[in-house]
């Protein structure tokens, strides 16, 4: 069934916290920016919520033209709950519902691996690959970096490709909160850290060498840098 989320949210959030394991900021800024204004459908044991899913609404420019599309997002059970087929249901429920709502596609991303062939079985195909390679750091290198505007960057850099999810400003907003983006020159990085690594999640690359001088000016506070990249592994 579909729910509204502000009415349910006390129990929807502890649900979430508790399916996902996620810490109390990172639900607080999901559910304030984005699941509060999204799609909910539910499934309800004795009148409480088991399993759920959000479908969030986005843009995704194809050939130059603006389509709307639906991110399906946090898809989960308690797990008392799993293995009964709640999951499938919500799923093709939240497809009857779209279809007919001038929707392009549904989209999701698997949280593991094990998931890919799951989502298959639902009708989902494989669009997007991602390779991460580990890149030790030099210490002490002295690189100018500034702080830029992610957002008017991300603008610029979205008019030049197709076939891309485009993010709101509220988007944009939402993932600074935890993620930060540096500039060197006109290239721009969107990173975040966890101990003495850094994950470099979104570049935007005028010149190779700023990506170098990037790594060289991450190594004064961390020991490993990640780069997320195109590549071959499933995503």
């Amino acid at each position: 069934m579909k729910i509204n989320v502000s009415s349910h949210k006390t129990e929807l959030k502890k649900l979430f916290c508790e399916v996902f394991a996620e810490n109390s900021f990172f639900t607080d800024l999901i559910f304030s920016d984005k699941l509060y204004f999204s799609h909910c459908f539910a499934k309800k044991v004795n009148n409480k919520i088991v399993s759920f899913l959000y479908g969030i609404e986005k843009t995704v420019k194809i050939n130059a033209s603006l389509e709307k599309c639906i991110y399906i997002y946090g898809v989960g059970t308690k797990k008392d709950y799993r293995g009964q087929g709640f999951m499938r249901e919500l799923m093709n429920e939240a497809y009857d519902y779209f279809k007919d709502k001038n929707i392009k596609f549904l989209y999701l991303v698997p949280a593991t691996p094990e998931l890919f062939s799951m989502y298959e079985k639902l009708g989902y195909k494989t669009d997007f690959y991602l390779d991460r390679e580990t890149v030790k750091l030099n210490k002490f290198a002295d690189t100018e970096v500034s702080v830029g505007d992610y957002y008017s960057d991300y603008i610029n850099f979205s008019k030049k490709f197709d076939n891309i999810i485009l993010m709101s400003e509220k988007d944009v907003k939402t993932t600074l909160e935890y993620t930060k983006y540096t500039k060197v020159k006109n290239s721009g990085f969107l990173w975040e850290s966890d101990g003495k690594t850094a994950h470099i999640r979104e570049c935007f690359i005028e010149n190779k060498k700023d990506l170098n001088d990037f790594l060289l000016w991450l190594g004064n506070n961390y020991d490993n840098a990640v780069i997320t990249k195109s590549g071959k592994t499933p995503y």
